[in-house]
């Protein structure tokens, strides 16, 4: 049996949809420490600009538990993030397909980190067949 661990992080790359769908069993780690600066709140996105970094504000402690960290909602981070993958990706085939649930992604008025991060990867992890 092959089992993955993995903290939730904001966007996932492909690898890490590649350790899951290589995985018999995947674990959500939570209960590790937030790393500012690292990838649990923030990624990279092409743009027709260039590389284009969105972070989710969060207020967190040095120490803070990754299921601790709550999310800074006083930031207009949800426009800009929902404007930005619209602007790069709203041509890209099949990003129609997916409108719908980044409305309801960036719509909603996230308390916790890692409640985002599992919403958003549960759907991507379906949106690409992964069982």
């Amino acid at each position: 049996m092959l089992v993955g661990i993995h903290q939730p992080h904001y966007l996932p790359w492909l690898r890490y949809f590649e350790k899951i769908a290589r995985s018999d069993v995947f674990i959500l780690l939570d209960d590790v420490q937030f790393s500012k600066n690292g990838w649990q709140n923030r990624n990279k996105v092409k743009t027709p600009n260039g590389v284009a970094l969105l972070t989710v504000p969060v207020h967190a402690h040095f120490d803070a538990a990754l299921y601790n960290v709550t999310i800074d909602n006083r930031r207009p981070w949800r426009a800009k993030h929902r404007r930005t993958l619209d602007q790069s990706y709203g041509k890209a085939p099949f990003y129609e397909s997916h409108r719908r649930f980044l409305d309801d992604v960036y719509s909603q008025h996230w308390e916790r980190l890692v409640d985002l991060n599992t919403y958003m990867l549960g759907y991507f992890v379906r949106a690409l067949g992964i069982e």
